[in-house]
């Protein structure tokens, strides 16, 4: 059940993970007796330097891959943005189209948690085996070296998850915008094409809808020649009602 969640929600699982081998790299129990990588103390010291010398250079590959992978993304945004408004506009069926936009939303949301988790490549990750300090613990503890190694393959390990993650949420939103790609297929043949007579009733009312102002105008007119004699009548009939009288 776990597998599956993972290649879902990639994101959380890779924080989850991230934390874990951080703190796993930063404990000096690792290599001690009984710890869980006491089997180093069984190596060599030209071993375990050749080996820390891998490691880094490991590290140097993956982050190279992880930029590549990068443009990759960028490349993957913009197709998606040049695609999620043709989607959304070639359906005109509500419930596809409804479909189709919410499927568009969450492959760009996916594209863009694995860019955000590909940018970290560009983070500073601690360096164990390394330095001048390094070089100077080594003559008074044997154990630094391999405290070292078991540390920095901890954080290759890092490297490693995170360049996994993103490629989960690169092929997921490219999945889903995939589907929906299929859903407009879908609704653009499904929807249903007008009648001749349904047309022949919108091109009425249209014409309807446009005459409307015009009548409207014409009546407001008409009122107010009306209203003009009307007053006229009304300011004459005044001075021979008051003539009759005298």
């Amino acid at each position: 059940m776990r597998r599956p969640l993972e290649e879902i929600l990639p994101f959380i699982f890779y924080v989850i993970r991230r934390r874990r081998l951080l703190i796993a790299a930063d404990d000096s129990e690792l290599i001690k007796d009984g710890g869980p990588l006491s089997c180093y103390r069984t190596l060599d010291e030209e071993t375990i330097n050749t080996r820390i010398k891998e490691e880094h250079d490991r590290a140097k590959l993956i982050d190279e891959k992880t930029v590549k992978f990068t443009l990759t993304l960028t490349i993957a945004l913009t197709l998606l943005s040049s695609t999620s408004t043709f989607i959304t506009k070639a359906v005109t069926h509500g419930e596809f189209q409804s479909w189709s936009t919410a499927l568009s939303g969450a492959s760009a949301l996916y594209m863009l948690i694995g860019g955000l988790i590909s940018l970290g490549a560009l983070t500073t990750l601690p360096t164990y085996g390394y330095g001048t300090l390094f070089l100077i613990s080594v003559t008074t503890d044997s154990d630094v070296r391999m405290r070292a190694l078991a540390a920095q393959e901890k954080v290759n390990a890092v490297r490693q998850i995170r360049n996994e993650s993103a490629f989960q949420c690169l092929r997921n939103g490219l999945l889903l915008l995939l589907v929906s790609f299929l859903i407009t297929l879908i609704g653009s043949f499904s929807s249903p094409n007008p009648t001749p007579e349904q047309e022949e009733v919108h091109t009425s009312l249209q014409q309807s809808d446009s005459a409307a102002p015009q009548l409207k105008s014409a009546s407001q007119k008409a009122e107010t020649k009306n209203r003009v004699p009307q007053t006229n009548s009304a300011a004459t009939a005044i001075p021979k009602t008051l003539y009759i009288r005298h």
